[in-house]
């Protein structure tokens, strides 16, 4: 409805289809699915224009992009990455996205992830969450210009990570961000439950986020989880049965900017708290990482206290033993209400409000013969209480989520 309302030509002939979809069967609605034929034929008139115009834009795009592709390995998105450096992944995203091909959601989307990208919240103002992360392939922060050995980086928690749109693909670091437009014609961004369906363009983000939360191959996200349990199953008990091995038993806690963290409404699976993070994580948002070929084996509770010592010795680096304190207190806290169901799932909070009403009574038999003996025409009432429970507060949104809420 929202790209509709903003002018995005398949979204509102998506919104005419669905109103002759609704149509279907009943006779009587016969005249009016044949008026939106006609309408629907003249946006595809407008349609078909408007996409040879984005050709044109494409096509400047990928002029940009076939040098790009190739630029040494200091203008690459892995080096950039392992380097933080912000700006310069920024610029390079926008270079790739296919903004000509992006509806006014996923425009306001991605405007959005790019500001939080180069401008993050401070480490205090952050979410701690926590990711398994069997088969992710991690990436050592470069420190002046020399990559971290990866035992270093392990334990010091200063990581990389990309999603797999980008990792399970081929050719330069560069040349596998053009998945960002690719991705649309693949299964990531199908209605899982209906994969010829024509009107997924209207709705992608809501749409990769559901198949994200089915398959995560091909996705543009990260997955994440404010509940240790969760991020701990999915570190070591799921990978005993991974097929992939690579980087298996192992999982990390990171500081990310809440503006960054999408809840993901489309899973199944509400148990698990999943909050999705696009395409690419950098060193600093992890704080800590636990890799039994590093580390050793560990019990879930000693790998969870591995993890939040590295978390407070991070806090207490930046800011200071005295300050650090009352930091880490307000992270735990603000963490602790991202794994609140209700706030995620925007539940409103309700009351119940008890009423006493006045009703018409119906008169009984006997009472109609004496009404009609007497003349008496007055209707009799009683009193009635009525419960109804209504929206007492709605709860304040913690995260991203209103970035897609015109989806849902």
């Amino acid at each position: 409805m929202f790209n509709a309302r903003k002018g995005h030509l398949e979204s509102q002939r998506a919104l005419l289809r669905l109103r002759q979809i609704s149509m279907e069967g009943d006779a009587e609605f016969d005249d009016l699915r044949t008026s939106l034929d006609f309408d629907i034929e003249a946006l595809d008139q407008r349609i078909a224009v408007k996409r040879k115009e984005n050709k044109v834009l494409e096509k400047a795009r990928k002029d940009i992009m076939s040098k790009l592709d190739r630029i040494g390995d200091d203008g690459q998105l892995r080096t950039l990455l392992q380097k933080n450096d912000r700006e310069g992944v920024v610029d390079l995203l926008q270079k790739y996205l296919p903004r000509e091909q992006m509806t006014p959601m996923e425009h306001m989307f991605w405007d959005q992830i790019l500001n939080k990208i180069k401008s993050p919240a401070p480490l205090k103002d952050r979410v701690l969450v926590y990711r398994g992360t069997y088969g992710d392939r991690l990436y050592p922060e470069i420190v002046n210009g020399v990559p971290l050995e990866y035992e270093q980086a392990v334990k010091e928690g200063r990581l990389a990570a990309m999603s797999t749109v980008i990792t399970r693909n081929q050719g330069t670091w560069n040349r596998r961000l053009r998945s960002l437009q690719t991705m649309f014609d693949k299964k990531i961004s199908q209605n899982p439950f209906n994969v010829e369906s024509e009107l997924n363009a209207s709705s992608r983000i809501s749409t990769m986020m559901k198949q994200h939360s089915i398959e995560p191959q091909g996705s543009p996200f990260l997955s994440y989880t404010t509940d240790y349990a969760t991020g701990y199953r999915f570190g070591f008990s799921i990978s005993e049965d991974a097929a992939d091995k690579e980087g298996a038993k192992s999982m990390g806690a990171f500081l990310i900017d809440p503006e960054l963290l999408l809840f993901n409404q489309m899973t199944s699976f509400k148990n698990e708290m999943e909050y999705l993070h696009t395409l690419i994580s950098f060193p600093d948002e992890m704080v800590a990482y636990y890799d039994e070929a590093v580390s050793g084996r560990g019990s879930s509770q000693a790998v969870k206290n591995y993890i939040h010592d590295g978390f407070k010795k991070k806090i207490i680096a930046k800011y200071g033993e005295v300050d650090a304190v009352d930091i880490i207190e307000k992270i735990t806290k603000k963490s602790q209400e991202f794994n609140n169901a209700g706030k995620a799932y925007l539940a409103p909070k309700t009351k119940t409000i008890v009423e006493t009403k006045k009703i018409e009574k119906n008169p009984g038999l006997f009472k109609k013969l004496w009404n009609k003996m007497t003349g008496n025409n007055d209707p009799s009432y009683e009193s009635v209480k009525v419960v109804n429970t209504v929206i007492d507060e709605m709860p304040e949104m913690n995260n991203c989520l209103y970035i897609i809420k015109s989806f849902l």
